[in-house]
């Protein structure tokens, strides 16, 4: 059955079940679904409600469930190096031993070190504390002393499974230099996480360099170069918010558009911009799952349509 095109909200269990039951495959039926985050790999494996589907591009589910992420051929997405922020007076107080503590931690943090512990998360089912435990052990990274006695840090994180795992690591962590967490991991959204960090509510957590440059400074050209781009965020967050973004992460977990092996078997997509072609000759055929935030964000669908010269067709 054809569905007309629409953009609507769909979560939690009976995403998946409620939209087959409207509108049957995704193949004919064109438009934007708006998912929770954890049902969107699902729905565009199996091709129910979405030919094609937002991800994270070190998402674990990626290779679990063999999507094939389009090339971002006209570099729109930004680069997503995350770094352990801090409150200025907790660093004031304990940047070097902070310093000391996450600088190992970022640099093993590659694409697919990341993407492995995502995927014990999200594909295994292991739980996050426990996987950003195993993380710290087997590097020999927890600290044995005591070069964060008398602080009192809150931990917040974002509310995917890759902020809460790092989440976990900054708790496991700081409780093993001596600190006394406050553990408020899986605050909400990006806008949750910032307003706790601003407000003072919490005092730390790991954000993303294209998240800062493009969603809270309001730029739209994206500097391509990990180090200066981080390097932009970081003076700026200093002299602005009084925040302090330690060392990024070698890991880049920028945006991707993604659909099954069957749908690339049938339309052959390999980039974004084909993907805009193929809106031209057959625009049922690009059914898009996206998250809430993607939705809406200049570093997401909007900012992308009007990068590539397309728009998905909404009812």
């Amino acid at each position: 059955m054809k569905r007309a095109s629409s953009v609507r909200y769909i979560g939690g269990l009976a995403a998946i079940a409620l939209v087959a039951s409207a509108c049957g495959n995704g193949e004919e039926a064109g438009g934007v679904e708006v998912l929770d985050t954890g049902v969107i790999y699902s729905a565009t494996a199996d091709r129910d409600p979405c030919n094609f589907g937002e991800v994270f591009t070190t998402d674990g589910r990626i290779a679990a469930l063999d999507l094939v992420v389009l090339e971002d051929d006209q570099n729109f997405f930004p680069l997503y190096n995350v770094s352990p922020v801090f409150r200025e007076d907790i660093y004031n107080e304990f940047g070097d031993a902070l310093e000391t503590l996450y600088a190992p931690i970022s640099n093993a943090l590659d694409d697919d070190t990341m993407a492995g512990l995502n995927a014990r998360v999200s594909a295994d089912g292991e739980p996050e504390a426990e996987v950003a435990m195993d993380f710290l052990e087997s590097n020999d990274f927890l600290a044995s002393g005591d070069e964060l006695s008398g602080a009192e840090i809150t931990v917040g994180s974002k509310d995917f499974d890759e902020q809460l795992v790092l989440g976990e690591i900054s708790v496991a962590l700081l409780e093993s230099a001596g600190a006394t967490v406050n553990d408020e991991v899986n605050l909400g959204g990006t806008d949750a996480a910032r307003s706790a960090l601003t407000s003072g509510e919490i005092d730390h957590y790991w954000e993303y360099t294209g998240t800062a440059w493009i969603s809270f400074f309001g730029e739209t050209e994206p500097i391509p170069d990990r180090v200066e781009q981080y390097e932009a965020v970081a003076e700026r967050e200093a002299e602005e918010e009084g925040l302090i973004w330690l060392e990024p992460s070698q890991f880049n977990n920028t945006y991707g558009i993604a659909m099954s092996q069957e749908a690339y078997e049938e339309y052959g997509t390999d980039t974004i911009s084909e993907m805009g072609e193929l809106i031209e000759t057959d625009p049922g055929a690009v059914s898009l799952c996206v998250e809430s935030e993607f939705n809406v964000r200049d570093d997401g669908l909007p900012g992308m349509e009007a990068h590539y010269g397309f728009e998905i067709p909404r009812g």
